[in-house]
């Protein structure tokens, strides 16, 4: 009876301090989630803007000729850029760091595994592009470039 007291009131415990701590996260944000938070939000509402005056950016490809498209990163920004590009009908391959914890319609690979022969790699994850960059030329000996950078290119076409 005891025993079940202890583990009672320690489960209770816990999950007051992990709520409290998820609270502070959600409630003061690091400067670092913040500047992360304005990337995406200038990036969506250009990507916005861009659809909204009957543009894709699958102009950016068609225009520069890259057939076989590498989508770094499948978050939320990758995601839309895959639904983006697939409807445009370009070839995709779909690159993710943590690649065996994502469920997705297609495959996503890892860096681990083998690149398929690419005309450019788009990072998703652009508040990180650099880091990821590096790690990505390794594996390919195609161009890197950020969805930052084809979504301005895309707006002031």
């Amino acid at each position: 009876m005891k025993k079940d007291i202890w583990n009672i009131t320690l489960g209770a415990l816990t999950g007051a301090v992990v709520t409290k701590k998820i609270n502070e996260l959600l409630s003061k944000p690091s400067q670092e989630t913040e500047e992360k938070l304005l990337e995406y939000y200038h990036i969506l509402n250009s990507w916005l803007e861009i659809k909204q005056d009957g543009r894709s950016l699958s102009d950016y490809f068609k225009k520069s000729n890259y057939k076989k498209i590498g989508i770094y990163g499948m978050g939320d920004l990758g995601k839309r850029l895959y639904y983006e590009l697939k409807e445009a009908d370009m070839k995709l391959c779909l690159i993710d760091k943590n690649a065996d914890e994502i469920s997705f319609e297609e495959e996503v690979i890892s860096l681990e595994d083998v690149m398929p022969a690419l005309d450019v790699v788009v990072v998703c994850s652009s508040y990180y592009f650099d880091g990821i960059s590096k790690k990505l030329k390794r594996k390919v000996k195609c161009p890197i470039i950020s969805i930052r950078d084809v979504v301005r290119a895309v707006l002031y076409a």
